[in-house]
This record gives C-alpha cells, sequence and structure tokens, in this order.
C-alpha cells in the first residue's frame, strides 16, 4: 500500500509539474504590499500581519509548480508513515511467560 501511494505521488506530482507553468505573480489584489501591511498593522497588530503573510504562503501552496512539490511531499511523508506502521504491526508481539521464570 505505501509503495502505491509513493508511486501514484511521484507520477501525479511529476503530471502536475509538468502541466502547470511557474506561478509567480502573486495576489493581484493587493497592489502595495507594504501598504497592505501597514495598514493591516494598525488594524490588527503584528499578529494580524504574521497571519496573514502565514495565510498567503500557505495558499501558495496550491497553485502551479509549488503544487506539484506539496504533492510530491505529502505523498512521500504518508508512504513513510504506512512504511512505520506496517514495520510496527509485523514485528513479533512478546509475550509475558516468555521470561521462564516462575513464582
Amino acid at each position: 500500500m505505501a509503495a502505491a501511494i509513493l508511486v501514484l505521488g511521484v507520477i501525479a506530482s511529476a503530471l502536475i509539474y509538468a502541466v502547470t507553468g511557474n506561478d509567480t505573480d502573486g495576489d493581484p489584489s493587493i497592489l502595495n504590499p507594504s501598504r497592505y501591511e501597514f495598514d493591516l498593522e494598525r488594524v490588527g497588530g503584528k499578529a494580524a500581519v504574521y497571519v496573514a503573510r502565514f495565510d498567503h504562503w500557505l495558499s501558495s501552496l496550491w497553485h502551479g509548480r509549488p503544487l506539484a512539490y506539496t504533492v510530491l511531499a505529502l505523498s512521500v511523508l504518508s508512504a513513510l508513515v504506512c512504511f512505520a506502521v506496517a514495520r510496527i504491526d509485523s514485528s513479533p508481539m512478546q509475550d509475558d511467560d516468555d521470561s521462564g521464570r516462575s513464582t
């Protein structure tokens, strides 16, 4: 199962990378980013500016070529989790009575 997730993720990310262009236009609604951040800081403080920056970064991961990298990273992470769970599940359980001691 983990190998299938990894193979499908790599294929999907390669297709996304090949089909999409580099989407570096940014957000067209923000014409002057420094003015936007200044106004945002006046209204909501520094925390609002940091949240807006994080939100912009997070939303940029789902467009263009960064989407291919995101899909690849998520598929590799999912495959590693599946491999780890399978390894834990396949390890033999130790019985409490294996010690050979009599009490």
